[in-house]
């Protein structure tokens, strides 16, 4: 089977679509338009992530798709553009954000991530602290309680486990009582709020008093932030949403150093894991329970 994919702009909302002209084996040519980026349906459209405008998806083969378009199956073509492939780009509000149900969860926003000096910085975190900083005012004006998470080992190594193996830079950075290690000036704590201190793993849950604090605060929504999108912050997710937590992923204050894994995670949590939406949503929905409830 042949294909061949011209990008072209169209259809509302100015989506980018992509033409995808098939050469099936029985011979004949099917001419199909499908947005490669729904901008309305996860309202991502122009977001300037990393410094790269109107930011979208390219349909490509890579290494480890490409089997994916090998000797198409009965069904395969119908199943991907119109089956339970489409809920990737569905937005789904299956419930609805709550102030007095809700934390803030500020995930691994240290120094050495967040400072452009940093070992370990990832450009987009810094990118995203206006947006976050306005969602920490309101938490803080309405009593929504913000939990932060520094990921640190011990200097000896003797905790770091197999994701230092993966992750080498870890290997010199985020270490325990060094200043790289400390949550981010900009952002730092106020007195009283949770700092989970001992992190050692993606997964924010792991190891950690995470769950019992929130099942104490009898908070059952997470409002999931920081870096990176898909590491500490899409495990967590998981691992939330196993335990009965409803996480809300904020396309726009999860950061990673990849774009274009950034799309694809995002999809993936709005697909099965939780509500992906940006700041100006997030914050629209929060303050229209506020008035509701005055």
């Amino acid at each position: 089977m042949l294909g061949l994919s011209i990008g072209l702009s169209g259809g509302s909302n100015s989506s980018k679509y992509v033409l995808r002209f098939t050469l099936g084996k029985l011979g004949g040519v099917i001419l199909i338009a499908s947005p490669i980026f729904a901008g309305r349906k996860l309202n991502l459209k122009g977001v300037d992530y990393m410094g790269k405008p109107d930011f979208y998806r390219e349909e490509t083969k890579g290494t480890y798709n490409a089997w994916y378009f090998e000797d198409e199956i009965e069904g395969e073509k119908e199943c991907y553009e119109g089956g339970q492939a489409a809920y990737y780009d569905v937005n789904r509000p299956l419930w609805e954000l709550n102030p007095d149900k809700a934390v803030l969860l500020i995930i691994d926003l240290q120094v050495d991530v967040v400072d452009p000096k940093g070992k370990l910085w990832m450009p987009a975190s810094t990118k995203m602290l206006p947006n976050l900083k306005k969602v920490m005012a309101f938490c803080r004006t309405h009593g929504v309680p913000i939990i932060y998470t520094k990921h640190q080992a011990h200097p000896s190594g003797r905790d770091k486990g197999l994701m230092h193996t993966y992750l080498t830079l870890l290997q010199e950075s985020l270490i325990e009582g060094q200043n790289g290690a400390e949550i981010y000036d900009e952002i730092a704590p106020e007195p009283g709020e949770w700092v989970i201190e001992n992190k050692r793993r993606y997964d924010s849950f792991w190891g950690t008093e995470l769950e019992e604090v929130l099942r104490t605060m009898g908070r059952d929504q997470i409002i999931l932030t920081g870096a990176c999108t898909n590491f500490c912050c899409s495990t967590t997710t998981r691992s939330g949403m196993q335990r009965g937590f409803k996480i809300c992923f904020p396309y726009d204050l999860n950061a990673t150093d990849d774009p274009a894994i950034h799309e694809e995670v995002c999809k993936t949590m709005n697909r099965g894991f939780g509500r992906v939406m940006g700041t100006d949503e997030l914050l629209t929905e929060l303050n229209s329970v506020v008035d509701q409830g005055n």
